[in-house]
């Protein structure tokens, strides 16, 4: 601390939290104050997290510093004890050195790494084509074999001892498969004092890029294939005793004919196997760690062995984020967060993550997923054979009767030849725009834009225009939708629209892809509604439980978008919410959403459905997508046939028919009801 200078690398990115895009931001999850993320392209680190405070200390090394002198240049500016700064901040201080983020001035990790080698050069008899890719600690090429066939090259980019330990323990574990589901080994040495391994040349896209692909185009029995290919291709591995240790995306390929290669084994070891020279223990990305390793990492402890049962439940992550796009369990950007996420919160069910439900397929992987590593399948070969005779047939539903789908069929009709009134306009767009999405046609999603501008001006129009912008991808006609919505809401001060409208606000901030100034102001806006709504007074037993309710559900539509950090208050509306037996399915399925905490998914599944039909059919969807579970979806079919004229509307049944060709995507209109302000289909309160 008082004889090294550090500094922060000029290609660290440092990039203010409140500067993403809402979208991101909703990803990372609800923080407090200004805080910042920091990385490094090309290093073998994720995005970390940097509060406000460590930001501007981090500034402090913009040139090179010690790190007492840094910490008494920051303690001085900001009025602040020094040594209780150097006590605060010295861990986190300490991880960014160790991932190189923060670099002592003589360290070679101090500029980006540049390619060791240029195309045609010679190295080890081999001639080099390009690069491939490149880490802090090792270059791979495709390059030329003295008899001209093309091979790949990974090339350690220092000397120490540490990284030809891993390059050493690769060449092993590579001879010993022999080319199976990996690379062939072709030769291992060292060359101009660095190891190197020269490898077959395999053609292929990385596992994720085929899993995007299969998933766009809706194949599913290809989908399907695609992870039985990798489950198999890991239980040959764990066949022949090796245990791959850095499972994720980037280190499997496809080749053309569907079978799957797996690459980097720099951790890999042999089963029941130990060494003095090499730490064969654990490694790997924080996402894909099972719930012991993700304990020990979060109490500071040293990590247990890799074994078989550890490397299932990395392997059964990687096969869920394959088919849904997404991660098992919501992930925050913090580690901490991150690691007691993979520790309690159970796998959720696809349909939580807007994929229609696959229940054998779910049903196989939730096991893999156990926290408890004897309940999960005994082998890899276990789980690969199990995975591949899920059904893959998931589309159960059957057509609705004669007089219902004419019914459905008239209402598509008049959207798509724009028949309706002024008053029914608004609607109507609606219901194209959902129709639009449920069929995959453009013409309904034109109708839509057509139907939306001529309804009645108000906020409620923006709202549905905006979100026709972000079907469309028409980034122009969202900002304009935004500008419009800022303008309708200036002067609003219905106390029964304002929570409404910013229901609504935050259902916008939710679908945007990129940020913009316009969705700033909408997120100002939105947070100074909300500190008014939290500085009213609860007045009366019965308005106070709907106060609550209201201000529950709004704090958790802006927590949810990252919009706001969740207030202290939160919880103990819930309890009393809770106790009280109040509350409704849309805010309880919001509260488990965001929150993760069983009781309030008990809550959900306890709670009355609404009397109305039309909201009470948006409730049984809601809870299809919390639990996955075709009940909800049977219990809505009956509500749609079984009710009579008189209890729903002809525009209630139709849209719900329309959702329920994608329950998992099912949203509720975002139009309040004209003569209070409030959402008839998911108001909590």
């Amino acid at each position: 601390m008082t004889s090294t200078l550090f500094t922060l690398p000029a290609d660290a990115k440092f990039l203010p939290v409140a500067e993403l895009s809402p979208r991101i931001r909703s990803k990372i999850g609800p923080l407090p104050g200004n805080q910042s993320v920091i990385t490094r392209p090309g290093f073998r680190t994720l995005v970390r997290l940097v509060p406000e405070p460590l930001a501007k200390l981090l500034n402090e090394f913009r040139n090179p510093s010690l790190l007492t002198d840094a910490v008494l240049r920051f303690s001085r500016a900001h009025h602040q004890d020094a040594s209780d700064v150097l006590e605060y901040s010295f861990d986190a201080i300490a991880s960014l050195i160790e991932a190189r983020i923060l670099v002592s001035t003589d360290s070679a990790d101090l500029h980006a790494p540049e390619p060791g080698l240029g195309s045609g050069e010679g190295f080890a008899g081999y001639e080099i084509e390009h690069l491939v890719r490149s880490l802090e600690d090792s270059e791979v090429y495709r390059v030329r074999t003295p008899n001209g066939e093309p091979a790949a090259l990974k090339v350690a980019r220092d000397e120490r001892a540490s990284v030809a330990d891993i390059f050493s323990n690769e060449a092993r574990i590579l001879e010993l498969l022999g080319g199976d589901v990996t690379p062939r080994l072709l030769q291992y040495g060292v060359e101009r004092n660095v190891p190197f391994i020269a490898m077959e040349w395999c053609d292929g896209v990385s596992v994720a890029v085929a899993a995007q692909q299969a998933r766009a185009s809706r194949d599913r029995s290809k989908l399907h294939s695609l992870v039985c290919s990798v489950l198999e291709a890991y239980a040959r591995l764990h066949g022949k005793g090796v245990l791959h240790a850095d499972i994720h995306p980037g280190n499997c390929l496809v080749r053309d004919d569907g079978t799957a290669v797996i690459v980097d084994f720099g951790s890999a070891r042999v089963a029941g196997e130990t060494s003095d020279a090499f730490d064969l223990g654990r490694a790997g990305l924080p996402h894909f760690h099972d719930p012991l390793m993700a304990e020990a990492v979060l109490n500071g402890q040293i990590p247990p062995a890799i074994d078989m049962a550890a490397e299932q439940f990395s392997l059964c992550v990687l096969a869920y984020t394959l088919l849904t796009g997404l991660h098992p369990v919501e992930t925050p950007a913090a580690r901490d967060e991150l690691l007691r996420t993979i520790i309690d919160r159970p796998p959720l069910p696809f349909t939580a993550r807007g994929v229609r439900a696959w229940p054998e397929v779910e049903r196989v992987l939730r096991r893999g997923l156990s926290k408890e590593p004897m309940a999960r399948f005994p082998s890899l070969d276990c789980l690969a054979e199990n995975f591949a005779c899920a059904n893959q047939t998931i589309d159960c539903r059957e057509p609705w009767p004669d007089t219902l789908q004419r019914k459905l069929d008239r209402a598509i009709d008049d959207a798509r030849c724009l028949r309706s009134t002024k008053r029914q306009s608004l609607k109507r767009a609606w219901f194209a725009l959902r129709a639009a999405a449920a069929l995959d046609d453009v013409e309904l999603l034109a109708a839509a834009d057509i139907l939306a501008s001529r309804a009645q001006p108000d906020w409620a129009t923006t709202v549905v225009a905006a979100k026709i912008a972000q079907v469309r991808l028409d980034k122009l006609s969202e900002r304009a939708a935004i500008a419009d919505f800022l303008a309708a809401v200036e002067d609003l001060t219905d106390r029964h629209q304002i929570p409404s409208a910013v229901i609504a606000a935050a259902s916008i901030l939710d679908g945007l892809v990129l940020g913009h100034a316009e969705a700033q102001d909408l997120t100002d806006w939105a947070v100074r509604q909300f500190d008014r709504l939290c500085s009213s007074p609860l007045v009366g037993r019965s308005s106070a439980y709907k106060a609550k309710a209201q201000l529950a559900y709004v704090a958790l539509c802006l927590g949810k978008t990252g919009v706001i950090v969740l207030p202290d208050m939160l919880d103990a509306h819930l309890k009393s919410l809770g106790d009280s037996g109040l509350g409704g399915v849309w805010l309880w399925s919001l509260a488990y959403d965001v929150l993760g905490r069983r009781e309030y998914r008990d809550h959900a599944l306890a709670t009355k459905l609404p009397k109305d039909p039309g909201a009470s059919g948006f409730a049984l969807l809601r809870l299809h997508q919390m639990t996955g579970s075709p009940e909800s979806l049977s219990k809505l079919r009956h509500l749609i046939e079984c009710s009579s004229g008189s209890q729903i509307s002809v525009a209630q049944r139709v849209l719900l028919m329309i959702e329920a060709k994608a329950p998992e995507q099912a949203i509720p209109p975002p139009i309040p009801c004209r003569l209070t302000g409030r959402f008839p289909i998911i108001g909590p309160f």
